[in-house]
């Protein structure tokens, strides 16, 4: 389907179109016309100065046809000039075939001009008829004076020529500023278009740049969809929130139970299916857990307020808290984090990403293994790589983020495939990025922030 911009040129460019050949049209009208009418006020005139030189003398009529009379029409055209004088429809001057007037009457002094044919030529012919009076009477003297339309024809296709330039210049200027107020008219759209592009996959606040009226019913039907959205997902991330709350408390309980349970005699494969079933208790609050931590990033995804937080101190505090837990499976844990790093952004939604990246690297290093986080400016930007020697899922990374996706190196790891979908979505909405890649042994996984 044709955008906006472009039905409106096109129908733009047919109304120029249109205008420029009724410019013509009517021009060339015009421009004939008006040549047709100044034209035959030149041989009229010029005809009216011969008659002023006709008088009536001893020797009857005398016809003195001053230079003056036929250099008027000789200046407009190199064309042959026709003339012929007649006294009582006798020739007396000029050309004896020229085509006689088809006028019924003729008033003394007053002229007719048409357009008649001299030896298969059109001519413009002029006639005027004068009353003479002699000793013995009077005289009619006819004058006619004609000529070839070819010198019109050649200022009427000098004028069409001109008048085609002008309307094609004419056609070319609507169309550009056609094409500019176009532009200008769906620069609101332009502008609500960018400012909605920007937004994060879950930002889902309303409308509110001003447009114009012809817009506001679109803008208000979609404002009212984003509103139920809205609190569709809302809805659904409290419910998630609230059963994920509400199925944690029996899961401790029955954890305690299993623990207590063991502690008594008992046969061996009894206390394997305890084992079995402890395993599968920390594999369900493992889900609950991260079930919540999702809810919450995603509701604070969309209305966290960005304040300035200490990305050191967070990185630090999380090294703390997993030491422990690296010294007892025996791995190297290292950090090497920039002092006085700083960004804006959200310090919950930032400590909750990084503490699954930490998470998932110590999951995924065998016991004896390497770990190590690094935090360093790079220009505008932080870096923060947790990196670790393990083995690589075949999945690439885009897959690894969907929810409850887990790599194919997850077998006997507990886990519940959201773990990189926090990470993503936080780095999403603080327009940062993630990315996986091999550095010799080691698997990175690398956020990057823009640190305002």
């Amino acid at each position: 389907m044709l955008s906006i911009r472009r039905r409106l040129l096109i129908q733009l460019a047919w109304v120029a179109f249109v205008l420029a050949a009724v410019m013509y049209i009517l021009g060339g009208n015009i421009a004939r016309n008006t040549l047709t009418a100044s034209h035959d006020q030149l041989l009229l005139s010029s005809a009216r100065i011969i008659s002023e030189r006709v008088y009536s003398s001893e020797a009857g009529t005398v016809v003195d046809i001053p230079p003056s009379a036929l250099s008027m029409l000789a200046e407009i055209s190199d064309n042959r000039l026709l003339y012929r004088i007649t006294v009582n429809q006798t020739v007396v001057v000029g050309v004896a075939d020229l085509p006689a007037n088809t006028a019924t009457t003729l008033e003394s002094g007053r002229g007719h001009v048409e357009t008649a044919r001299y030896k298969a030529a059109p001519i413009r012919l002029a006639t005027l008829q004068k009353t003479v009076a002699l000793e013995d009477g009077y005289a009619i003297v006819e004058i006619n004076l004609g000529q070839p339309l070819s010198a019109q024809a050649e200022i009427i296709d000098a004028a069409a020529r001109r008048t085609a330039l002008l309307s094609v210049g004419i056609f070319i200027l609507a169309a550009l500023l056609g094409a500019l107020a176009i532009n200008q008219a769906l620069q609101p759209l332009r502008r609500i278009s960018e400012a909605v592009s920007r937004r994060g996959p879950r930002d889902l606040r309303q409308i509110t740049h001003p447009v114009p009226k012809e817009l506001e019913p679109i803008i208000g039907a979609i404002n009212h969809f984003l509103e139920r959205l809205s609190d569709s997902l809302r809805k659904t991330e409290t419910f998630i929130s609230e059963a994920a709350h509400h199925i944690r408390t029996p899961l401790a309980t029955m954890r305690m139970q299993v623990d207590l349970a063991m502690t008594k005699p008992m046969e061996s494969e009894t206390q394997q299916e305890l084992l079995k079933i402890k395993k599968s208790i920390d594999h369900s609050s493992r889900v609950t857990g991260q079930m919540l931590d999702h809810a919450m990033v995603s509701y604070r995804s969309e209305r966290a307020k960005r304040k300035p937080i200490d990305l050191s101190t967070i990185i630090g505090r999380l090294y703390q808290s997993f030491a422990t837990t690296a010294e007892l499976r025996d791995i190297d844990f290292h950090l090497h984090c920039q002092p006085s790093l700083s960004l804006r952004g959200d310090p919950v939604l930032i400590e909750t990403a990084l503490r699954n990246l930490v998470d998932n690297a110590l999951k995924y290093t065998a016991t004896e293994g390497e770990v190590e986080v690094s935090a360093v400016q790079d220009g505008e930007e932080i870096v923060v790589a947790v990196s670790n020697i393990g083995i690589n899922p075949v999945q690439p990374l885009q897959t690894l983020t969907e929810r409850f996706t887990r790599g194919s190196n997850s077998d006997g790891v507990v886990g519940s495939g959201l773990g990189l979908t926090i990470v993503s979505e936080v780095a999403q909405s603080h327009g940062g990025s993630l990315r996986q890649f091999n550095q010799g042994e080691m698997i990175v996984y690398e956020l990057r922030f823009a640190m305002h």
